[in-house]
């Protein structure tokens, strides 16, 4: 096979890990550190030029760090295609195992113990209020994190990372401990 330009460009940025779908969030990057670079002039006029196309390359890396790029399920998300939103679905990551049972409920090689985000909805274990995806709420959860340790045994059963004995909401449920009628997940 002939090597292209555009061809050795693809091999090249294959070998350095760049994936064609970061290259644009790559340009803007790079676009913005030469507008940083160049914040400094003395004149209002070249300041607010320099305002606006840092204010609009901003505003568009924002919004494709917001698109679903696929790798993590939100409301309404499919992780695994299977076409059942992911708030819905009790395989979310298709592996064939329910998330009640799974180690890994979004297959990002984390296991559920040691995630900070174990079912890939974007909201922190701690703040989470079914932590493992598994359809039951934290409340009346007997495995809040997915680990596969009752809560009793489990030293941070929310898997929010914080020790039980340190932990002000040990349930992920939202609600301080000492408000909270079932502060154990019971």
């Amino acid at each position: 096979m002939k090597m292209t330009p555009e061809t050795q460009n693809e091999n090249d940025r294959a070998r350095a890990g760049i994936e064609p779908s970061n290259r644009g969030r790559l340009l803007r990057s790079a676009t913005i550190a030469c507008l940083l670079g160049l914040g400094s002039p003395g004149t209002l006029g070249a300041r607010a030029v320099v305002a606006i196309l840092l204010a609009t390359a901003t505003t568009s890396f924002v919004g494709t760090l917001a698109e679903d790029d696929g790798n993590h399920h939100r409301k309404g998300g499919d992780l695994d295609n299977d076409g059942r939103p992911d708030d819905r679905d009790n395989d979310i990551d298709g592996d064939g195992i329910s998330n009640k049972h799974d180690n890994d409920v979004d297959n990002d090689g984390r296991p559920n113990g040691k995630d900070r985000d174990c079912d890939g909805d974007h909201i922190p274990n701690g703040r989470d209020r079914d932590v493992d995806g598994d359809h039951v709420p934290n409340s009346r959860d007997r495995d809040i994190d997915g680990d596969r340790r009752r809560n009793r045994r489990d030293n941070d059963m929310d898997g929010d990372g914080k020790r039980n004995r340190v932990d002000d909401d040990i349930d992920g449920d939202g609600i301080k401990n000492e408000l909270d009628s079932t502060p154990n997940g019971r």
